[in-house]
């Protein structure tokens, strides 16, 4: 053993012989104890819980630290994305320790309010998306030209084609809502949504027909608005037709 080795862990012995018990936390480090090891080593009264482990305390603020600082320089890298996907900060904030532990940091970061959480995306309190001039009005363009569309828009891939940066953007921000293997304006749904609901004001059953005369749409396009009508609790699908769902 290096004699730097021996005077470490003579240290640690000494420190525990003084009953300093959170010596056993900090050798632990990123692999915790668990609450029987806590107890074992007589520490039940040291550190910081994270999921089903204990940290010393010390080393859980470096790990706030290290999750900040790696949400920020995920932010620097996607500057036009409201934020990052949570599945891929749990994996790659903290790597190597226990997922439930980086998670339950995730959650105490978010009930501080140093993180926000936007559907599956989490965020640093202080980032906002900050578009130029010039992105803006290249913003409201694509925005305008894909709700005057209406529900006969062209695939994803197409859109995405037109720019890969603001697309999603206007997807995050839920102005535009997939449907199948299309992107179809948020308002074009909701006014879709009406028509059907009126058809139904005067007729009980919906069918292929009566869909594509309300709409104008083809069947390329009307079958995934059928299927996303029925996701969205409007509608149910009955046989080859739709009836509108009550309460």
């Amino acid at each position: 053993i290096r004699r730097r080795d021996k005077a470490h862990a003579a240290g640690s012995l000494s420190q525990i012989d003084g009953g300093n018990h959170t010596t056993h936390l900090q050798r632990a480090g990123r692999r915790g104890l668990t609450t029987r090891q806590r107890a074992i080593y007589g520490a039940e009264d040291a550190g910081h819980q994270l999921g089903e482990l204990w940290f010393d305390s010390d080393l859980t603020q470096e790990l706030e630290k290290s999750m900040i600082q790696w949400l920020s320089n995920w932010h620097k890298a996607h500057p036009l994305v409201l934020g990052c996907p949570r599945a891929e900060l749990t994996g790659g904030g903290l790597p190597h320790m226990d997922k439930r532990a980086v998670e339950a940091l995730v959650q105490d970061l978010l009930a501080r309010e140093i993180l926000v959480s936007q559907g599956p995306r989490v965020r640093l309190q202080t980032f906002s998306v900050r578009l130029s001039a010039a992105q803006e009005d290249r913003l409201l363009q694509l925005e305008a030209s894909i709700e005057g569309m209406g529900c006969a828009t062209p695939k994803l891939d197409e859109l995405l084609a037109q720019d890969p940066d603001l697309i999603p953007l206007l997807m995050n921000r839920g102005q535009l809502q997939r449907v199948g293997d299309r992107l179809v304006h948020t308002r074009s749904l909701q006014a879709l949504t009406r028509e059907v609901v009126s058809f139904f004001d005067r007729n009980s059953v919906m069918g292929p027909a009566e869909f594509k005369a309300i709409t104008g749409l083809s069947r390329r396009h009307a079958i995934p608005l059928l299927e996303w009508l029925d996701a969205q609790g409007i509608t149910i699908r009955r046989d080859n037709s739709r009836v509108l769902k009550t309460p």
